[in-house]
């Protein structure tokens, strides 16, 4: 029997070729990485092989470093991570670009009013990248709150106890999320202040983790695969038209 190939849109292969793009997208980020990391960059080139017993935040950690060691902590946490971007637009490399220029324009990172007269010249295009953007902050539908950085919050404090090195990036972070908000309400005149998505906290996550910056965008694909893979299989399965988001599935279950 002819073994199935790509043109073959039925839900069995279809489904056996979503598990395979999930399982290997870490594999194939985690490769590459390193070999740019060694060819490109001079730096030494790690190649392990991925472990079935572990889930795939636990191989990631372990592909992605030297000596392959990591706690549950940290791999619980990415495994939230990976999970609150599945249905996301990441802006986290920006984002941890930002929160670099912050950290070193500003002195005292526990001094909330310091932090905020920086964030005014980042908002009036004086400072960082001139835009008046400040990454990780506001949200097209959730604009009372987004509960995936709620959640991440949560996670994020855990590693900083953990860690126990990361105290006072954490208060920068708390600073700016306090005086942020009503800094951008008041410049732009808008009813509401925005409120921090999830790559607010996300970027915090990569960088405590040790994840080399040149990969976020790599992780970011890691997530949304697993999205994009559930639409393909759900349109081929119920009306074979494309899905959008804000779709209401009226397919009656059975049992």
């Amino acid at each position: 029997m002819k073994a199935p190939t790509a043109p073959d849109t039925r839900v069995g292969n279809s489904l056996r070729q979503c598990l395979e793009l999930i399982a290997t997208f870490p594999l194939f980020a985690a490769y590459a990485y390193h070999s740019y990391n060694h060819y490109k960059k001079g730096g030494s080139m790690y190649i392990h092989m991925p472990d079935p017993k572990l889930s795939a935040a636990e191989n990631l950690l372990s592909l992605l470093r030297p000596d392959r060691q990591y706690t549950p902590l940290e791999a619980k946490v990415l495994d939230m991570a990976l999970i609150l971007h599945m249905e996301h637009g990441g802006a986290n490399l920006k984002f941890i670009s930002m929160m670099g220029d912050i950290r070193e324009h500003v002195n005292d990172w526990y001094d909330r009013d310091e932090v905020a007269a920086y964030v005014q010249k980042i908002v009036n295009k004086e400072a960082f990248d001139h835009t008046g953007l400040v990454y990780g902050m506001g949200h097209a539908v959730y604009t009372l709150s987004d509960p995936r950085e709620k959640i991440l919050k949560e996670y994020v404090k855990q590693l900083v106890r953990e860690k126990g090195t990361f105290d006072a990036d954490f208060a920068l972070h708390e600073n700016i999320e306090a005086v942020v908000p009503e800094i951008i309400a008041k410049a732009r005149n808008m009813p509401r202040p925005p409120a921090p998505n999830v790559d607010f906290y996300s970027g915090a996550v990569y960088y405590m983790l040790g994840v080399p910056p040149s990969f976020y965008t790599a992780i970011f694909a890691i997530a949304r695969i697993v999205d994009r893979t559930a639409h393909r299989l759900e349109e081929l399965s119920t009306s074979n038209k494309i899905i959008r988001p804000a779709y209401k599935s009226v397919m009656k279950l059975e049992g």
